[in-house]
């Protein structure tokens, strides 16, 4: 984690904090666009269950929100194409531990999640499968904003610190 303040000018600040602040808005903003394409997938699932629309675009619509939602954990892990190219600016021991505290939270939120849907779903079956794209993003926005929120709070503390 490198050492910035939102005090300091954003002029001033290295190739680094630039870096990272941009990756942690990203971070931030995926779970936001992402809940579109859930809300979207949840409404043709309902179709789907129906019998209403049974074409391969709510196949492919299920398949691409389920990838989205995939993407920000590969993120916060450091797995997607833009992290790995910037590694060594964005790995260090503190977002390592950042990074498996949020994923902790993530693990939780979805074992919470899946346990409520799978109870759900002894009297409701389609009801769970509809449900299920929230659960995912739920547990996916639950580790995206946890990931900025103690990033953003380093930086604040480190701020403190000069």
């Amino acid at each position: 984690m490198s050492r910035t303040t939102g005090k300091q000018s954003r002029a001033g600040d290295s190739y680094r904090d630039r870096i990272q602040r941009e990756w942690i808005s990203r971070i931030t903003i995926l779970p936001a666009a992402s809940l579109g394409i859930t809300v979207i997938a949840v409404g043709q699932a309902r179709e789907w269950l129906s019998g209403e629309d049974t074409g391969w675009s709510t196949v492919l619509l299920a398949a691409a929100a389920t990838i989205n939602l995939l993407l920000i954990p590969m993120m916060i892990m450091g797995w997607d194409g833009g992290s790995r190219k910037q590694k060594r600016l964005l790995e260090d021991e503190l977002t390592r531990a950042y990074r498996a505290d949020a994923m902790t939270w993530a693990f939780w939120m979805l074992l919470v999640g899946v346990t409520g849907l799978y109870l759900v779903g002894l009297w409701k079956p389609q009801v769970t499968v509809i449900a299920l794209p929230m659960a995912l993003w739920v547990a996916a926005a639950t580790a995206a904003f946890r990931f900025a929120a103690l990033h953003r709070r380093a930086e604040r503390e480190m701020g403190a610190d000069d």
